[in-house]
């Protein structure tokens, strides 16, 4: 987003879950690949054009979605279109999937 004064800010419209806190006694390096699930499996959240494959399937999702969308975001700005846009959403994240 650019301000009315030119700057340019970076906004997060995603969605945030609440996870409890890592039991005490694992090291940082134990965290690499989460223990504790930050999206319940069968959930199907957020706008279907920048939903990576496992969201879309309402798989198990961690920061390697935030990563796909990422790079959704990034075709677009480079192409000037959505990478999977379909007709309709359940189409869009079809594509996707496939």
């Amino acid at each position: 987003m650019v301000t009315t004064d030119g700057r340019v800010k970076l906004l997060d419209f995603g969605l945030a879950k609440l996870v409890p806190p890592p039991p005490v006694g694992i090291g940082h390096d134990d965290l690499t690949l989460p223990r504790i699930s930050p999206t319940e499996k069968g959930t199907v959240m957020g706008t279907a054009d920048y939903m990576s494959p496992e969201q879309a399937c309402g798989a198990i999702v961690d920061y390697r979605s935030d990563q796909f969308s990422i790079g959704l975001i990034l075709y677009e700005l480079a192409s000037g279109k959505q990478a999977f846009h379909r007709e309709s959403r359940a189409e869009t994240m079809a594509a996707i999937i496939r």
